[in-house]
């Protein structure tokens, strides 16, 4: 049984209104309550663009007219002849005005046969002629006058009927409502006929004479200028005046580029819907660009969210229940040695901010002899340190300016080993040419050092175990979690220190170093060649910022001169000191959404295991996706999953707005939660009900 709401009361409209536009949330600047009741959406309407108009329009217009209301007579020459027979126009009496409406004026000079006024033709709900404007009857009447008098065929002018024969009165909502009708007209290329038309009013001779004609049928129209009325009974009116947009619409978005489209809803099956309907259409690029547009912001109510990946020949959808309220906080973490591979980031080519930014370190890697695009594009086997360590700074560089245009920037940064370069770039103390250079630096010390040749492998024991255990000449190097060690030493060593913990029914497996001892004392000779390399690069050292969390000095030493700034100091002792990510990782609090930046997310497992199961942990690039832009485009979906907003739209080329007229409409991908049954509103007893309102 769905859940049921007791009744409630609403207060009578005057009843503390002019507090309720103080009181809305996320409001900006001035606000106003405007309280005109069934003309209140386009009264809004007109408010917010005479707003608008007044900030940033420097041209002034001038609208000027004569008007003239003629009580007790039905044109000029009858009120002349009234006049000058004395008589007295002015009545005291209330038929201008309902019984129920008090503290209005009963003396006053007033229009006859107010019943001959067809409300129906004009878009008007029948009581609200009854307390119209008289003056504006008559302005409706002399239409077509005015028609001829700016020099408009009026053959060519259609009604454009009223919303009420099809769906009743929406009071305040009245308004957009018509606005919908005429957007779909616009859209359609038709003008919906009245519902249940039958004749005229005889009492008005442009209805009957031809003049005007009723749209009783749908009528084809090629679009133009078409107009909204919607009045109130306080006697406030609005005209709205709408223009169809000529615009055709455009392809912006290569069909070979998987596509992005994130989206909410109240429900689970809401949010499945809606994707299902995007996916199995022909894809409409401005309707993504809208949909992407709204997935920024959150909406009151959508505890669901879910996105889809659309390509050609299929789609990825994703669907989960969004238990976080605020943003949660966002954690970067760079990987090291063993993220990189061929062909890595060769599929986000496609995608310009990071094409942009690969050609840029490109350009720059260049004039030292490296070929960037050569190790993106073709098989690389990675034995040399130098090209890895380029490789993957390049590619963290890129994946860092691809987040920063997606609007997604980090509460809190680690790096394990070499990924600390890439925490200097997300943290702003280096420039991405300071990046890509510093990994340049490091491998090309290291190999002119010609170091013996070393190794390194990841055993399954602590931090403390691997101390006990391992042989004189190997070093615990990487504490990576709880029961992860990676250690270095002598290629020979390493070899026969795995098949004793295998021996032993212990975890143990060689991982590819390049032939580098990483993090211990067989490296110290690199020391001093890569500290001179680097202090030309980095001229003017940069504090560290807080969130960035160092791996490579101890906690007890975080306030020493070396841990203050990203150095070149700080990124040898990098080099040379253990690798302490584990302690780092315990920094990162509940709840956070964990980003992996790598070619490679090398580090996934070891992050579920060491942190909370309340936090995400996202993966952006995989070695064994078949298609890294989708599973790039997946993990930005997980992200919003998770609660951020990310900026999708920045990933491919601008669309200018509006959109085109034939873009599918928001609306049919829409759907409401119905288990939760509401009682009707009983209005107060403060609110007097006339017969006449009944």
């Amino acid at each position: 049984m769905p859940a049921k709401f007791p009744e409630f009361v609403i207060p009578s409209p005057c009843e503390d209104s002019d507090k309720f536009s103080t009181r809305l949330g996320s409001m900006n600047g001035n606000s106003r309550n405007v309280n005109t009741i069934t003309y209140q959406n386009l009264s809004n309407e007109a408010e917010s663009t005479m707003s608008n108009n007044r900030a940033v329009c420097s041209d002034e217009i001038a609208i000027s007219g004569i008007s003239a209301r003629l009580p007790e007579s039905d044109n000029l020459q009858e009120f002349q002849d009234n006049l000058f027979q004395g008589v007295d126009m002015i009545t005291d009496d209330g038929r201008r005005w309902s019984p129920g409406l008090h503290g209005l004026p009963a003396r006053s000079g007033k229009l006859k046969e107010l019943d001959k006024f067809d409300a129906t033709f004009f878009g008007v709900h029948a009581k609200q002629a009854n307390f119209m404007d008289p003056q504006l009857r008559m302005l409706l009447e002399l239409t077509y006058e005015a028609i001829l008098d700016a020099g408009v065929n009026p053959t060519t002018i259609r009604g454009s009927r009223t919303v009420k024969s099809n769906m009743g009165h929406s009071e305040p909502a009245s308004g957009l409502c018509s606005i919908a009708k005429m957007v779909l007209a616009m859209q359609k290329g038709v003008i919906p006929g009245n519902l249940h038309f039958n004749k005229p009013n005889p009492d008005i001779p442009a209805l009957n004479d031809g003049r005007f004609k009723v749209v009783a049928q749908n009528t084809p129209w090629q679009g133009g200028i078409i107009g909204v009325n919607s009045f109130g009974f306080g006697g406030a009116n609005v005209h709205v005046i709408l223009k169809s947009n000529p615009k055709k619409l455009p392809q912006f978005i290569s069909n070979s580029t998987p596509v992005l489209v994130p989206f909410s809803g109240r429900t689970q099956e809401a949010v499945e819907f809606g994707l299902k309907q995007v996916s199995s259409t022909t894809r409409d690029d401005e309707l993504i660009a809208l949909l992407q547009g709204i997935a920024r912001e959150d909406i009151n109510g959508h505890a669901w969210r879910g996105y889809a990946v659309l390509h050609d020949d299929r789609s990825d959808i994703d669907v989960q229940q969004k238990t976080k309220q605020e943003k949660p906080p966002v954690w970067f973490v760079f990987s090291g040695m063993g993220s990189q591979w061929s062909g890595m980031g060769r599929d986000l080519l496609q995608f310009k901010t990071f094409e942009t930014s690969i050609k840029k370190s490109s350009e720059l890697l260049f004039t030292y002899g490296v070929d960037l695009y050569d190790i993106i594009l073709n098989d690389q086997s990675f034995d040399n340190v130098l090209t890895a360590f380029v490789g993957i700074a390049a590619i963290q560089v890129g994946l860092v300016d691809m987040l920063g245009s997606l609007g997604i920037s980090p509460d809190g940064i680690i790096g394990h080993s070499v990924g600390e370069l890439g925490c200097a770039y997300a943290d702003g103390c280096f420039t991405a040419e300071q990046t890509v250079l510093a990994a340049y630096a490091r491998g090309k010390a290291i190999l002119e050092s010609k170091l013996p040749l070393g190794g390194m492998a990841a055993v399954g024991l602590t931090w403390e175990e691997a101390k006990v255990q391992c042989p004189a000449d190997i070093y615990p190097a990487c504490h990576n979690s709880k029961d992860s060690v990676s250690v270095s030493g002598p290629a020979g060593s390493i070899k026969a220190f795995v098949e004793i913990l295998k021996e032993k029914g212990i975890f143990a497996k060689e991982v590819n170093s390049s032939g580098q001892a990483f993090h211990s004392a067989y490296i110290a000779d690199v020391g001093p060649k890569l500290r001179e390399s680097l202090e030309k690069i980095i001229r003017v050292p940069k504090q560290r910022s807080e969130r960035w969390i160092s791996s490579s000095i101890p906690e007890s030493a975080w306030n020493s001169a070396l841990a203050k700034s990203s150095s070149a100091a700080y990124h040898v002792n990098n080099l040379l000191s253990p690798v302490l990510f584990q302690e780092a990782l315990a920094y990162i609090p509940e709840n956070a959404v964990v980003i992996e930046i790598a070619p490679h997310a090398l580090l996934q497992a070891i992050l579920k295991r060491s942190l909370s199961s309340s936090c995400v942990s996202i993966g952006l690039l995989n070695r064994s996706s078949p298609d890294n832009s989708s599973h790039f485009l997946n993990a930005i979906g997980k992200t919003y999953n998770a609660g951020l907003h990310p900026v999708v739209s920045n990933l491919y080329r601008k669309l200018e707005f509006p959109v085109s007229i034939s873009t599918s409409l928001i609306s049919p991908l829409l759907q409401w939660d119905h288990s939760i049954s509401w009682n009707v509103a009983k209005f107060d007893q403060g609110w007097p009900i006339t017969n006449d309102l009944q």
